[in-house]
């Protein structure tokens, strides 16, 4: 591999994958990719300006797929407006699915691993040619490899404001059905009311006052 690690299919799938949601509820596997995924994980520059723009169109509370909304983000990015029409548009094209999600992130944060090795490595050869010690040379090269290489195995935790903005999304999908449940109903109609359903990874706790 000659060329600087990257996969161009693979940037714009993840981005055609928050995409083509649109403006319906983000699905699970999109959210956790929103939240994990940084803008320089994308090798080309006009999807890492791309990916900017989807990140705060979720953070604004707004779907990520809403592509109005997501050109009127851009507008904050160092990109032409023709420019972000057309690398969206190229993007659109890939068909990138949410269902893949998991894959699409591994390979994307793989290849900037691989990118931040051989950055971490000229670094260290600049290092060793230098007059610095020799706990420091090697110090600085554990760490800079061991940030590269935490990257290619993003952790599998999600932050609060994720969850919140899951729950909250699972909480409207509920209304919307019939009978306002998506999950396992509890038998109890007001306390599947207010939580759709058992649903899966969930733990339920039920508090009252003594006495009441």
């Amino acid at each position: 591999m000659s060329e600087t690690p990257h996969s161009i299919d693979i940037e714009r799938e993840i981005i055609s994958a928050v995409l083509v949601s649109g403006a319906s509820v983000v699905p699970e596997r999109t959210a956790k990719a929103i939240e994990t995924v940084e803008p320089d994980d994308f090798h080309d520059h006009r999807h890492r300006c791309l990916w900017r723009a989807i990140v705060q169109v979720y953070r604004d509370g707004h779907p990520p797929g809403d592509v109005t909304l997501v050109l009127e983000a851009m507008a904050s990015q160092p990109l032409d407006t023709q420019a972000a029409r057309e690398a969206m548009a190229r993007a659109l094209d890939s068909a990138g699915v949410s269902a893949h999600m998991a894959h699409y992130v591994k390979s994307l944060k793989g290849y900037r691993a691989r990118r931040d090795i051989i950055d971490a490595a000229a670094s260290s050869a600049t290092l060793a040619r230098s007059d610095a010690g020799l706990d420091e040379v090697v110090d600085e090269v554990e760490r800079q490899l061991y940030a590269a290489t935490r990257r290619a195995a993003p952790s599998s935790a999600s932050s609060v404001s994720g969850l919140v903005r899951l729950h909250d999304e699972r909480m409207i999908a509920a209304r919307e059905t019939a009978g306002g449940v998506t999950g396992i109903p509890t038998g109890l109609t007001t306390l599947s009311g207010m939580t759709g359903g058992l649903q899966p990874g969930w733990v339920v706790l039920v508090l009252a006052q003594a006495g009441m």
